[in-house]
């Protein structure tokens, strides 16, 4: 690709030459690490199928579509393409430059840019949570249990309205499809056992699905969580059960059956998550849509995005205290992992000599028989925590339960 060759003319000579310290006559080498996206855009990169067609669509273990359709294909012994040795991934691409009638049983369709360097294409694309299961089935799975739980539509609206959501209010229609961003639909499904607290007592029949993906994501957003475990195995075997039962049964929804093996691999997935990228990718989106110039894109974006950058960068400066009117309550990052678990419920922000201070009340919690709700058994009033001691990926809810 001409776009990319000025990179990886940089990647090259980085592995090449490194980077030379001065201060200690040191030589850094530099080499590729990851390439992360969502699945297309990192398919196009390394140079895999595009589509989630009939003929492949997982680039970890060579899977077709009518395979992922076929019951207890999951639960087979799989050597993850991860495992594939150099030696095999140079025989393949020669036999694809050499015949172009090849069909490649790994998806492969071109060579990769990124084969002048010194990689394996199998093994520098990590999974996406966020593209595999927040923007993928997760808004499936919340239309089935909704469905399932037989909540009429008018109920499930008055309490929703009885919520503060972080993320604005998501709209559900008719037929209890979710309709919105893709981290309003995380907010909305981790924020239903608190819509139906009901169901921690009385659950209903669907409520164990449920609770099976709250859990995999409990796992899945757990950054201490560095490998693969047989509780995850077991979940993701429950979890994929539950998807055939009702037909959900995805390219995406299979992805998650390598997670437990990939982690073994790749080690605490959650950080290889595209979430913050999107998000800005989103603001871009909305930048070019309302300046109406398409005549030099490339010029109007970087013009609005510095002026918008210093638009914030000024707000920032001036800011001495903001009050937050949102329900946020993140987890307290602690060395000692054996003590209780400990929220912040975020009540102003201060900046105070360009350090970030989390100011509002702590609450220090017990567990319950559910891994994701904590029980509050102490709350310390007016107290400051610094932002980089505040976990941004936990998924705990906040009940007042007596």
């Amino acid at each position: 690709m001409v776009v990319l060759k000025p990179l990886i003319e940089e990647l090259k000579s980085f592995e090449q030459c490194g980077i030379h310290i001065e201060k200690f006559n040191l030589d850094l080498p530099i080499k590729l690490a990851f390439v992360i996206g969502d699945n297309l855009s990192v398919s196009e990169l390394l140079g895999f199928k595009q589509t989630f067609g009939p003929y492949f669509i997982c680039r970890y273990c060579k899977a077709r579509y009518d395979q992922i359709k076929k019951k207890d294909v999951h639960v087979k012994e799989l050597h993850l393409n991860y495992t594939i040795s150099d030696e095999v991934l140079g025989t393949e691409i020669e036999k694809i430059t050499s015949n172009k009638q090849y069909k490649s049983p790994y998806g492969i369709m071109f060579p990769s840019p990124f084969l002048k360097l010194d990689i394996n294409i199998f093994q520098i694309s990590p999974p996406d949570i966020f593209h595999d299961l927040i923007e993928g089935p997760l808004s499936n799975i919340c239309q089935i249990i909704l469905k399932k739980a037989n909540y009429s539509k008018i109920v499930i609206d008055r309490r929703m309205s009885a919520i503060k959501w972080v993320n604005c209010k998501i709209n559900i229609s008719a037929n209890f499809h979710l309709n919105g961003k893709a981290i309003q639909k995380f907010e909305y499904f981790n924020r239903m056992i608190e819509i139906f607290p009901e169901w921690i007592d009385n659950p209903p029949e669907i409520f164990q699905f449920y609770h099976i993906v709250r859990r995999i994501m409990y796992i899945l957003y757990d950054e201490t969580q560095n490998c693969g475990s047989m509780e995850l195995s077991e979940l993701i075997e429950e979890f994929y059960r539950f998807m055939e039962k009702y037909d959900l049964v995805t390219p995406k929804s299979h992805f998650l059956t390598h997670y437990s093996l990939l982690m073994d691999f790749y080690g605490n997935l959650c950080k290889f998550s595209t979430m913050c990228f999107e998000r800005k990718h989103r603001l871009l989106k909305v930048l070019i849509r309302h300046s109406k110039n398409f005549m030099n894109v490339t010029y109007s974006l970087s013009f609005l995005h510095q002026a918008k950058m210093a638009c914030c960068d000024q707000e920032t400066d001036k800011l001495t205290t903001e009050c937050c009117s949102h329900n946020i309550v993140r987890f307290i990052m602690k060395k000692d992992t054996t003590s209780n678990y400990e929220f912040m419920k975020v009540e102003k922000i201060h900046n105070i000599e360009n350090k970030i201070m989390i100011f509002g009340d702590k609450y220090i919690t017990s567990n319950t028989n559910l891994t994701y709700i904590k029980k509050v058994i102490a709350i310390e009033k007016n107290v400051a925590v610094d932002v980089n001691d505040i976990c941004h990926t936990n998924i705990y809810e906040e009940k007042n339960k007596k």
